[in-house]
């Protein structure tokens, strides 16, 4: 019984010592825009990272990316999305931000 407990004090101190990484995100994760709009958003990821992809959007059509700047094409719901990639380039995370683009109310 002694030698499980070692063990498992063991294990439970090697477990503080183990890096956590960091996951991939976008900041913030979810947008609401008008129309011709822009809003700049940051993206955050572990500092092991081999690379990161640049923003996309899954429809330009809507939002449109350049950057870390997002901007509002059409009336719609759409994601843009960034990708963190091993050495080898296999993506291992991905990160997501909703963008809604609304009509300007004048």
């Amino acid at each position: 019984m002694k030698k499980i407990l070692a063990i498992a004090a063991a294990v439970f101190m090697l477990a503080g010592c183990i890096k956590v990484n960091t996951p991939l995100s976008i900041n913030p994760s979810s947008v609401t825009l008008n129309v011709g709009d822009e809003v700049s958003v940051q993206i955050s990821f572990d500092g092991d990272a081999v690379a990161v992809t640049s923003l996309q959007s899954e429809d330009p059509s809507i939002a449109s990316v350049h950057g870390t700047i997002i901007t509002g094409v059409s009336v719609g719901q759409t994601r843009v999305f960034t990708q963190q990639l091993d050495a080898e380039g296999k993506v291992v995370d991905t990160a997501y931000c909703n963008v809604t683009v609304q009509r300007r109310k004048d």
